[in-house]
């Protein structure tokens, strides 16, 4: 009896599992042992089999279903109960109006579809007592592969709406895409259009600024100027403007005095200097009663009386102030002699008659 059970579970089992198109249904069977236990078509393997035949001999046995056309020897489950090896090749896109009926004798008592969603992930799953009244443990022979069969299901429809997106938006994908680049070489053209803009502006300024300061081409407009004007300046020039008037008759005007040699009268500012003073003293007398002159070897201040030099004075006051009193006018300005030890001071002329005035003002 031990050497029975030892080479049973030496045997590999191989079934399938199969799905109608939409991924949400599954084939499970009932077996005649066990009345209350349901499961997916499998049976052992017979000796020079390979393991998809196995599946495919077995699952038309119990189901009369051929999943020949439908099988992908990649595509399949494998687990291990009690160190007994199970595979199942998932089967996908069954038609959900096939007939089922099973090939054997004793074995097979209902084939059904069951949801998918519904299938017991472990014991205490109460998802499918709620749909069909059955508990978890009705399912123990499937309880070990619907956790795998939900992921390879979550796979399968991500890749098929894929493609399908890829199918569907593959002509708008084309037309977005050369949309953009449309609107790229309409970008980049008018970033040329604009750059160029810019370049032959700042050419323009350039050359513009090269023919201002071109000497022949100065020379060019100033006559090309003067062909169109004419002498439109020098007219402005000879007829001056209201402003120009205006400006001319408020401004101060100057008079150019001029003396020579030639006039006698003598200079009262320097009659009374000190310097006629001691030339005219006796001790300047020679012997001969002639006056001894001195060479002047300092500058004054004010030009000599025998030289000819030009004096400005204003037209406003060309007129001498009225003396205040007669005895002022009749008597000759006097100067103080003062010496003063730098040269430049020796002819500086020391009006007091004048500070008198400015104190009684």
């Amino acid at each position: 009896m031990s050497n029975w059970k030892k080479y049973k579970f030496s045997v590999p089992v191989y079934g399938a599992i199969l799905l109608n198109s939409e991924l949400d249904k599954c084939i499970l069977v009932q077996a005649f042992t066990h009345k209350s236990s349901w499961g997916f078509p499998r049976g052992k393997l017979n000796k020079d089999e390979s393991p998809l035949e196995c599946s495919i001999r077995e699952v038309l046995e119990e189901t009369g279903f051929d999943i020949r056309k439908y099988a992908n020897e990649n595509d399949y489950l494998e687990n291990s109960l009690h160190d007994h090896l199970v595979r199942l090749y998932i089967v996908p896109k069954v038609p959900v109006d096939t007939e089922f009926k099973t090939r054997t004798r004793g074995e097979i008592k209902d084939i059904q579809w069951f949801n998918v969603k519904d299938l017991p992930t472990h014991k205490k799953d109460a998802r499918m007592k709620e749909s069909t009244g059955l508990s978890a443990n009705n399912f123990f022979m499937v309880l070990p592969f619907v956790k795998d069969l939900k992921k390879w299901i979550g796979e399968k429809r991500n890749l098929a709406s894929l493609e399908q997106q890829k199918v569907y938006s593959q002509p708008q994908n084309q037309l977005q895409r050369m949309l953009q680049s449309e609107d790229a070489c309409l970008n980049m053209e008018q970033a040329r259009v604009e750059h160029e803009k810019r370049k032959h502006e700042a050419q323009k300024r350039f050359l513009n600024q090269m023919d201002f300061y071109h000497p022949l081409r100065t020379q060019d407009n100033l006559k090309t100027r003067k062909a169109v004007f004419g002498n439109s300046a020098r007219k402005q020039a000879k007829h001056p403007s209201e402003h120009d008037q205006k400006s001319a008759n408020t401004a101060k005007s100057f008079k150019i005095l001029q003396r020579t040699e030639t006039d006698g009268r003598p200079d009262p500012a320097r009659r009374y200097s000190p310097v006629n003073a001691r030339r005219s003293s006796p001790s300047s007398m020679t012997p001969s009663g002639n006056q001894e002159s001195y060479p002047n070897t300092t500058r004054s201040l004010s030009p000599s009386s025998n030289s000819a030099f030009t004096r400005v004075s204003r037209v406003n006051n060309t007129r001498r102030a009225r003396p205040k009193n007669k005895q002022q006018a009749k008597s000759p300005t006097t100067s103080i002699d003062m010496t003063f030890t730098a040269p430049a001071w020796t002819n500086f002329k020391f009006d007091k008659g004048k500070i008198l005035e400015a104190f009684r003002a």
